[in-house]
């Protein structure tokens, strides 16, 4: 007996290869395969596909003979699979023992470099830390249907350390004594379904006392409809890593100080009315993603952003720049992507 995997070598023809493992899976399964078709597969159809266009078997499964349909259209992955089943097969079968069927949910945590997600991987490995992980990522509140305006109490909480407000209806001002969290996010969690209502739109400036809040680490203030400008006051953060502003109504220039933000890792000020040029100490941040885009920026772009050596994504897109792209930009070796 030929195996289907050799038909190929034998035939020399491999149009009609496939015709036969086609039929004799119509046959085997009592299935129609009419429209699948025989060629003009590309290298992006290569790997897989949306319907099983692929068998392996059989595979004997608690005493049982199933065909297993496999999505992808390389040859030789299923030729190996073919080659797997057969030794289970030989080998008596295979048992199933179902130890737990349930689903979970587990938070994502995003950093801008590795060596972060390496540190927080030794924290929550420590039991010492089970206790301060529970209540990190047991506070949200996000994505619900809460209303009104955030009450000034709110930051009268004892040992206060995340409070995720994102993705609600809230409006009015950012309360003053919100200054003890180390993470914020009060975001507009964006929705592409043209026909959602709009979530939270919290209004007024950002209050400059949570820029001297000592241990915030995360601040998500995005698409709101937030105004004033960028205070020098934000490079007081010393602790933050996470800073976004996108979104809102915000005016005036970047701050001369900007490049004073040295634990920023993630600074995004995109789609505001920021003005003025980029200033030249911008190129003093460590930042991995820096986002200027869609603004009111002019003037050049500053060669010394050529120092931003941490930096992977750098969008400085929908401004009015002028001049040319300096060659310095060159030197960013970490730079993925630029728009």
């Amino acid at each position: 007996m030929t195996a289907s995997y050799e038909l190929e070598a034998k035939l020399e023809d491999y149009r009609r290869a496939a015709a036969i493992r086609h039929e004799a899976l119509e046959q085997t399964t009592g299935r129609s395969l009419e429209g699948l078709p025989l060629g003009g597969l590309t290298m992006s159809r290569y790997w897989d596909s949306a319907i099983p266009v692929g068998v392996a078997g059989p595979l004997l499964l608690d005493g049982k003979e199933y065909m297993v349909p496999l999505a992808t259209t390389e040859g030789t992955l299923v030729a190996n699979i073919n080659r797997g089943l057969k030794a289970i097969y030989a080998s008596g079968g295979a048992i199933i023992v179902l130890h737990k069927d349930a689903m979970t949910r587990a938070p994502i945590v995003r950093f801008g470099y590795a060596v972060r997600a390496a540190q927080l991987m030794l924290f929550v490995e420590d039991p010492l830390h089970f206790d301060t992980l529970a209540a990190v990522f047991n506070r949200g509140l996000q994505g619900n249907k809460l209303t009104g305006q955030i009450a000034d109490e709110i930051g009268n909480c004892a040992s206060p350390m995340h409070l995720d407000l994102s993705d609600n209806f809230l409006y009015g001002d950012i309360p003053f004594s919100e200054f003890e969290e180390q993470s914020v996010d009060w975001s507009y969690t964006y929705n592409s379904n043209p026909n959602s209502k709009p979530k939270n739109s919290l209004t007024g400036e950002i209050p400059r006392l949570i820029y001297w809040n000592e241990v915030l680490q995360y601040l998500g203030l995005h698409g709101n409809s937030l105004s004033g400008s960028l205070s020098p006051d934000m490079c007081q953060l010393m602790g933050l890593w996470y800073f976004d502003v996108r979104g809102n109504n915000l005016t005036g220039p970047i701050p001369d100080n900007i490049g004073n933000c040295t634990s920023f890792e993630i600074l995004d000020i995109s789609y505001n009315q920021i003005t003025g040029g980029i200033p030249y100490h911008i190129g003093f941040l460590q930042v991995a993603t820096l986002d200027l885009s869609q603004n009111e920026l002019v003037g050049p772009i500053p060669p010394i952003l050529g120092n931003l050596s941490y930096t992977g994504k750098l969008y400085l897109h929908g401004n009015k720049l002028t001049g040319p792209i300096p060659p310095e930009i060159g030197n960013m070796s970490e730079l993925s992507y630029f728009f």
